[in-house]
């Protein structure tokens, strides 16, 4: 993913050496440079394949997944809400809500 790889390499030889940008994809090769004569540096692109049993939602939060692609945010925010250490609602002080099955076993209002 982009983590400001080439930025990184940028600083390390204290002038502009590789292209950067903000921009995931930007990086196109894999390139190798000397920082010193026993010390190579290699910059690459940033490209992660996504997996078939990573939840979808993991892989957007964790940026192998591209968020334009992202039709329905709402099982990202969901994934994130369930798995926030301490949880969401401890935090604000609010009370849990209930599970969805307790949801779907009220009657219609």
């Amino acid at each position: 993913p982009n983590m400001g790889k080439s930025s990184v390499i940028n600083s390390l030889f204290g002038r502009k050496v590789v292209s950067s940008s903000a921009t995931p994809g930007h990086t196109k090769h894999f390139q190798t440079l000397f920082l010193n004569p026993r010390l190579c540096i290699c910059d690459s692109p940033g490209i992660v394949c996504p997996k078939l049993d990573v939840p979808r939602a993991l892989q957007v939060i964790f940026g192998s997944y591209r968020i334009a692609q992202v039709r329905e945010p709402y099982s990202v925010v969901r994934f994130v809400a369930e798995h926030c250490r301490p949880p969401l609602h401890t935090v604000y002080g609010l009370s849990p809500l209930p599970d969805d099955d307790a949801l779907s076993a009220l009657p219609p209002s």
